[in-house]
C-alpha cells in the first residue's frame, strides 16, 4: 500500500540528519517555517515545488525525496548513505598524521 505521507517523513528525516532547525531549513529552501511544520506533522501533503526547493539546495537527495529509493552511481543518495560518510570524514586522520 502506498503511504501518501512518505515524502513528508523523508523531509523531516533529511532536516534532522542535516542538523537544521525548522527555521534554518526553511530559510535555505524558501519553504515557510509553519508550512514545514505542517509537512512534518502530516497536516499537509508534499507538493512538487517543495521537492524542487529542497533539491535546489541539496540536489543529491532529489530522487530519494520523490521515491524513497537511491541511485548512488548517479549521485542520488539518502541521508542513511550520507550520514556514515560524514562520520568517516571526521574520523579519518589527515595525511600528515598517517
Amino acid at each position: 500500500m502506498l503511504d501518501e505521507f512518505a515524502a513528508n517523513d523523508r523531509i523531516k528525516q533529511l532536516r534532522k540528519t542535516l542538523g537544521l532547525t525548522r527555521d534554518e531549513f526553511a530559510q535555505k529552501t524558501g519553504i515557510g517555517t509553519n508550512q514545514l511544520s505542517n509537512l512534518e506533522h502530516k497536516k499537509q501533503k508534499v507538493y512538487a515545488w517543495h521537492i524542487e526547493a529542497i533539491s535546489n539546495e541539496w540536489p543529491q537527495y532529489g530522487y530519494w525525496l520523490c521515491t524513497g529509493k537511491v541511485l548512488p552511481d548517479a549521485g542520488q543518495i539518502s541521508p542513511e548513505i550520507e550520514e556514515p560518510h560524514r562520520y568517516l570524514k571526521v574520523a579519518e586522520p589527515s595525511p600528515e598524521k598517517r
